[in-house]
Formats: structure tokens, sequence, C-alpha cells
């Protein structure tokens, strides 16, 4: 199967592998991190309030680690990256089962585990295009998004059981360890050396290279601007999912794991649906992104009034399918354009935006749900999605014929 060839590259398993294992301890983390704060403060608005101050400080990082992605060894770079991802979590454990953590204490340390994350997210995805052949590049983005996804499954399932029954410092715990199985995929892998630039900038007229090459190219720039709309209106929904499994579906933690495993596995079809998406025409994948867009957008509100936990499952996995289906066309698209010695410049400032979207969105849905209930007020951001979605339908299928 040809959307399986990036797979017979033995650099590509080993790193594929060690990441699946370190982002079921960060899914494992979220789920415990969100049931936490929701049990310290009964607020809705404090969960969107943690996600965004744990985020905010650090966009002017995340733009310096994507030029050092591109300056030095990405592969030496994520590994002193995934050493100081060990440490905040098992201080948030043995915080936990001191029985002294406050809130405060899941800032501090979310802003540490955050610091090294920069670094580590756009140097992994750059480091890709170091360990694999070219013509596996396609392939290999969306079997990584499939992998990804799978940690999503497994890493919540074993959260929701972790905390019913020894508490959330458990799962802090094996996402503090877990980081060591990308560290053992490091030290076993051949990335390719690249050759270095002819002109060496300094750190910051590098950066703003990078974000001028971004702006400069319309069909990155309508890619990026449906994926923003997504992530700000759509995802807060990971936000408050400690209020519908609490409070609207009365599943307690275990209801939280299920719901996050079915965005997981949802995620996982999403990605496995596009995994061929070579054999997609650049003008289809940009029209299709719009498409998913809309259906999201239905789906969630959907989402937001259902009363059933099953078919609040199922609306979930939907959601979370369509959302990496767009994601990971729009992040393929965009890698396919770009030369390699900008690659971590443009990845840094494609997760900044990413990341960032969510927690501003989570921040204000979660504001408004404190006043109007969490259903309303995430309905009232699919809505506003949607809208986006029908107007990029009349404005954006022209120019992404055209220009991708």
């Amino acid at each position: 199967m040809q959307s399986l060839r990036a797979f017979r590259n033995r650099n590509f398993r080993l790193y594929l592998f060690g990441l699946m294992v370190s982002l079921a301890g960060t899914y494992m983390q979220t789920v415990a991190e969100g049931w936490l704060v929701y049990q310290l403060t009964n607020s809705s608005f404090s969960l969107g309030l943690v996600g965004f101050l744990t985020a905010a400080p650090l966009a002017p990082w995340s733009l310096v680690a994507g030029a050092l992605a591109d300056r030095v060894s990405r592969k030496w770079l994520l590994a002193i990256a995934q050493i100081g991802q060990i440490f905040p979590p098992l201080a948030l454990a043995a915080l936990t089962w001191s029985g002294h953590v406050q809130v405060w204490h899941i800032v501090v340390l979310d802003l540490l585990l955050g610091t090294m994350a920069t670094v580590d997210q756009p140097t992994r995805q750059a480091l890709l295009a170091d360990i694999v052949d070219p013509d596996e590049l396609d392939d290999s983005l969306a079997l990584m998004s499939s992998g990804f996804h799978v940690a999503q499954v497994v890493g919540p399932a074993i959260a929701g059981a972790l905390i019913a029954f020894i508490g959330v410092g458990g799962a802090f715990a094996f996402n503090g360890v877990s980081f060591i199985a990308v560290l053992i995929a490091l030290i076993l892998i051949q990335a390719r050396t690249r050759p270095k630039p002819a002109r060496q900038l300094s750190l910051g007229s590098s950066i703003v290279e990078g974000a001028k090459y971004v702006v400069s190219q319309r069909a990155v720039v309508i890619l990026i601007f449906l994926m923003v709309v997504v992530s700000f209106f759509i995802l807060p929904y990971q936000t408050l999912l400690p209020v519908f499994a609490r409070d609207i579906f009365k599943a307690g933690p275990t209801g939280l794991g299920l719901l996050t495993s079915a965005t997981g596995l949802g995620a996982i079809l999403g990605a496995l649906a596009i995994t061929n998406q070579s054999s997609l025409s650049r003008n289809l994948r940009g029209i299709v992104m719009i498409v998913i867009m809309i259906a999201a957008a239905l789906l969630t509100v959907g989402f937001a009034f259902s009363q059933n936990l099953i078919l609040a499952g199922v609306l979930l996995a939907l959601i979370a399918g369509g959302v990496t289906a767009l994601k990971t066309l729009g992040f393929t698209l965009i890698h396919l354009q770009i030369s390699n010695e900008l690659r971590g410049r443009v990845t840094s400032i494609l997760i900044l935006m990413m990341g960032a979207t969510p927690r501003v969105g989570g921040l204000l849905i979660g504001f408004v749900a404190s006043r109007v209930g969490a259903p309303l007020s995430l309905g009232l951001g699919a809505v506003v999605c949607l809208v986006f979605g029908l107007s990029a339908w009349g404005l954006f299928v022209p120019r992404l014929r055209r220009a991708v």
C-alpha cells in the first residue's frame, strides 16, 4: 500500500513509536489536569483561564525555537527538549500525592513544561524531513498524525482509570517518564546532515524571514485562516469536557476519559481517511478543508446540546475526525510548499497559531460558559464557525483553485 511506504523506513518507525508513548503521557496529563483544576475551582472559566495563562507567555519563545530548529541539529535540540519536559510533571505528581497542590502550582509547572514543549513541537515536525526520504514526506506526515491520535485514544482511557482508582498523580508521573521513550528513539535513529545556509542571519532576522515568507504566500495564508477559525471556535470543546463529564452527563472521571478517548478514536479515523491524500489534487484538498469546517460546526452544535453520553461520544468522534483531517490536509499542503531551510521557522508559526487559538478560544468560551452555561457557550462558538465556513466557500474556493 503506497500510503504505508514511510512505515518501512526504520528511522520513521522508531521515531513514531517514541513520540506515541510520549504523547500518550501528554494526553493523560491533559485529562488529569483538567479534572484537577475543575475539582479545585468548580469554575468553567478557570479551566479556560489556566489553559490561557500557561500558553500566552510562550509565544515569543516558540518563534525563537523554530529559528533554532533551522540553525542547529534538530535531533539534539529535540533531545534537550525531552529532558527538560521530564521534571515538571514529576513535580506536579509529588505535589498532588502530598495533598498540597494548588492551582498556581499547576500554572507555574505548566509554564516550565510549555517552555520546553515550544522547542519540542516545531523541531519534532521539522526533524521528520531529515529522517525520511523526500518522496515519503507526504505519507509520513499523515501516518504520524494517525499515530498521535492513537496516543490520544490510549492516553485518556488510561488516565480516566487512573484518576478513578489512584488519583491524578499517577497520570502526571506517567507523563514525566514517557519522555524517555523519545530520547531512546533519538539515540537509535540516523538523521541526514543538512547543508549550512549560504548566509547566516541573526536570530531575529531569521525569525522575520520566516514570517515574511508565510505572509507572502497567499495559499498559505488562506490555509492558516481556515485552521485558525476551527481551532478558535471548535477546539475549545476540549476545555469544557470536564464540565460536560461531571455536571451534564454525571459520568465522573471515567466519563471524562471516555469522552476524550472518543475524540482520539475519531481523530485516528480522520487521519486514516486522508492518509493517502497524495491521490487528491491540491485544489481538491483545499476545498475539502472548507467542507469539513462547515460539517464540524454543525456537529459541534449537536454535541453541545446532547443529553446522552453515548451520542455525545459519537458526535465528538466525528468532530475530532473532521478537525484532524482538516489540520492534516492544511499542514501537509504547507509543508509541501516550503523549502527545508525554512521548515523549522514556518512550522513554529503554524504550531504557535494552532496552539494559541484553542487556548484563547477556550478562555472566551469558558467565560461565556460561566455566564450562560457550557452547552450554549459552545453552541454559539460553533454557529460563528459555521458562518465563517459558509463565507469561506464563496470567498476562498476560487482562490484556492488558482493558488494551491
